[in-house]
């Protein structure tokens, strides 16, 4: 017999989750709503107690393993092909085939002799580190909640509060998505020149600016590059 009270204490368990969820991330909701559902399909797996069923238990796993290995060789190979040396420093995944085309356009383009500050954002921050060693990338996660250093940059009028626009008055050379605040900011902030954009694709969920500043680019742009865009 069901015990009402624990209907109750289940129900405002999972009315909570779900509620947590809508907050968070939409997709967790499914997630969260099969929690309750994992004990009773796992209640309902035959137990292997004759050697015939434990056989096919093994046979199945091990058919599974074989399978992730095959997969997972067949991605080593291809990321294997495309990473490049340590002269051309290429590297695959979702993030690095968005950001790529601006990164070998800049590393093309421009001999900064020092460590040049580049802004950008969190996703692409990591891959441009490694992808352009001149460069100190800014990967700052401080996006919700401002700290007293941050709080300056932050942009406090809706719909962007709380967004941040980064440390760009520091910055030599930005590449951030064109739908941030701080692009914006950028295409109209004296001493600044945008220089290049990659457009929204298949690849790249969101277009991407390439800005710099106007007398660091005069300084360490090749022959041939152009002045600005």
């Amino acid at each position: 017999r069901l015990d009402r009270r624990a209907l109750a204490v289940g129900a405002a368990w999972l009315v909570g989750l779900v509620a947590f969820a809508l907050a968070e991330k939409g997709i967790t909701i499914w997630w969260l709503v099969s929690l309750p559902l994992i004990g009773p399909a796992l209640s309902h797996i035959p137990d292997p107690r004759t050697p015939a069923r434990a056989r096919t238990r093994a046979g199945i796993l091990g058919a599974l393993a074989l399978l992730l290995v095959a997969e997972h060789t067949l991605l080593g190979r291809s990321m294997r092909a495309r990473e490049g040396t340590v002269d051309t420093r290429t590297l695959p995944g979702p993030w690095a085939v968005a950001v790529e085309p601006l990164a070998a356009w800049l590393d093309a383009h421009a001999r900064p002799a020092h460590r040049a500050r580049l802004l950008t954002t969190f996703s692409y921050g990591s891959y441009l580190a490694w992808r352009l060693p001149m460069y100190s990338a800014s990967i700052d996660s401080r996006t919700i909640f401002p700290d007293s250093v941050a709080e300056p940059e932050a942009l406090v009028q809706r719909p962007f509060a709380g967004t941040m626009l980064g440390p760009w008055r520091e910055a030599d050379v930005a590449i951030v998505p064109l739908s941030y605040p701080v692009a914006a900011v950028l295409d109209t902030a004296t001493g600044w020149v945008p220089l290049q954009v990659a457009p929204r694709s298949a690849e790249r969920p969101q277009a991407l600016g390439l800005w710099a500043r106007r007398a660091w680019w005069d300084s360490v742009r090749l022959g041939g590059a152009p002045p600005h865009r």
